[in-house]
């Protein structure tokens, strides 16, 4: 089974069920075609100062822009979208009484760059955290499409089935990218994945 698409319509409460049975959501459209303009327009003087360079983990040939909240009104417009809002307290609410943005970047992978290894983004927490398959999410992170994400240009690459909740289990370390499938998705579209035990 493939990773399930809703569109932007979808109440949040649909994908955040999803994200808990699953562990991975696409939510097409989350982003209109003006609101991608505007962020990229808004951070295009950031990528015009920051030099292509990169390393096996972004790729060879890469640019890196941090701090995307602070250089762009219409990221932090997003952030504080209803959509955006219920999602996140659906996954993270029910278990804290607060919960914070911990770090946001635009990354552009130019021609040649190489694809990023695989891996969990929420094992940089792996020694700090409860890693059973019953501890509560303590990450949601997500991905968003300013561009078309596609084969030719590295999508994604996630595993064929994620399991959900059980993003700890020990088979889950052993991904090979021939077990995994690049997940193209359009521009404007968020890609949303929890991590737990």
């Amino acid at each position: 089974m493939g990773i399930e698409r809703f569109d932007r319509g979808t109440m949040p409460d649909t994908v955040v069920r999803t994200l808990e049975r699953e562990g991975v959501a696409i939510v097409e459209g989350v982003l209109s075609p003006e609101r991608v303009d505007r962020i990229r327009g808004e951070l295009q003087p950031m990528f015009d100062r920051v030099p292509i360079s990169g390393d096996a983990w972004t790729g060879r040939r890469a640019q890196v822009v941090h701090t995307t909240v602070k250089h762009s009104a219409a990221y932090r417009e997003m952030l504080l979208d209803p959509f955006f809002l219920g999602t996140v307290d659906g996954v993270l609410g029910q278990n804290c009484h607060t919960w914070r943005l911990s770090a946001s970047s635009v990354m552009t992978v130019h021609g040649g760059g190489g694809l990023q290894p695989l891996h969990r983004d929420e094992d940089l927490y792996e020694h700090f955290v409860d890693r059973s398959p019953e501890a509560a999410p303590y990450i949601l992170g997500f991905m968003l499409a300013l561009t078309d994400f596609t084969v030719a240009n590295g999508a994604t690459s996630c595993p064929a089935a994620t399991g959900g909740r059980g993003t700890g289990s020990p088979t889950r370390r052993r991904w090979s990218r021939p077990r995994c499938r690049a997940v193209p998705s359009r521009s404007g579209s968020a890609r949303r994945s929890m991590a737990s035990g």
